[in-house]
């Protein structure tokens, strides 16, 4: 699904991103964190650790990394889970970003999750909870995984 953007494309500069996201599943929940409300994207709003890929890194290591740097955790990769679209306006870019959400858990489950300083805060989410969460591609995403529906399989290219 694709988020609309409130500017035209032609006034601001463009640039295409590729994120990667953390599904952190742990005793039935997902991890989310709550962004600043003074955030420039998705302000106040629960998201999947994750962020833009890196120039020449591997996506499945920048999940790694996020995830590292928004939670103080370090998880394994288990495998692809999802994706989806969306636009941005902030910071006088005009961006279009593809996320790839993987499937990850934490190496060590009695790790404490110390949020990073772009997030107010961090909450496990059950199914119970999916009405507090306000964007759709999240919501959706948690909504997938808690029905245990196929999950989309790693592509491997020869």
């Amino acid at each position: 699904m694709r988020t609309a953007i409130s500017v035209t494309a032609n006034s601001l500069p463009r640039c295409q991103q590729v994120l990667g996201g953390a599904l952190i599943v742990q005793r039935g929940k997902v991890l989310l964190l709550q962004r600043h409300a003074t955030e420039a994207v998705l302000p106040g709003q629960w998201v999947l650790p994750s962020g833009k890929k890196e120039l020449g890194e591997q996506l499945e290591e920048a999940v790694k990394r996020e995830a590292a740097e928004e939670t103080g955790c370090e998880v394994v990769v288990e495998r692809l889970f999802n994706y989806y679209e969306y636009g941005s306006d902030a910071r006088g870019m005009l961006r279009d970003c593809t996320q790839l959400n993987f499937l990850c858990r934490i190496i060590d489950p009695s790790a404490q999750v110390t949020v990073s300083s772009e997030h107010a805060t961090y909450r496990w989410f059950g199914p119970a909870d999916l009405a507090a969460i306000q964007n759709q591609n999240i919501r959706r995403t948690l909504e997938e995984i808690f029905r245990q529906t196929a999950p989309v399989k790693k592509l491997r290219w020869i």
